[in-house]
């Protein structure tokens, strides 16, 4: 069976709206322009958003068992937190959609659109969110 991490889709989460949309963002709010550009991940590539995006789809491949149209979802982790607690298998898998969907909804190039400020503040709370509901499948699985 492969080996789950809770610390690291918390890590993920938390890297993707604390530091990869959030120094770059937080440079740009401090008027450190050329600072903030710098500070984004892929910003030469232009891929960015995709990146982050890939950060969380990884969190969801980890925790339903594989890449979409090619799981198994009977022996995924979402398995596992449905037969503990139904309800909070629903909610940890709209708190993966919604946080893709804010990671979308940044105007894209992500380096030309640091003064998005709704869609980018909207991203980072949605990776706080869901770094929260992985707090309480800690909990309803009784993890260290």
């Amino acid at each position: 069976m492969k080996r789950w991490s809770y610390g690291g889709i918390n890590n993920i989460s938390d890297e993707v709206g604390g530091q990869k949309i959030g120094n770059p963002y937080d440079y740009w709010k401090s008027g450190d322009y050329d600072q903030a550009v710098l500070e984004v991940e892929s910003w030469y590539s232009w891929n960015s958003l995709t990146d982050y995006e890939d950060n969380i789809i990884s969190i969801e491949n980890s925790y339903m068992g594989g890449r979409r149209g090619d799981r198994d979802e009977d022996k995924s982790f979402s398995a596992l937190v449905k037969s503990v607690n139904p309800e909070l298998d629903s909610k940890v898998q709209k708190k993966i959609a919604a946080t893709i969907e804010a990671i979308r909804s940044i105007p894209a190039p992500f380096r030309n659109n640091l003064d998005a400020k709704t869609e980018i503040e909207a991203a980072q709370a949605a990776c706080t969110e869901l770094t929260r509901v992985f707090e309480e499948v800690k909990t309803a699985l009784e993890l260290n």
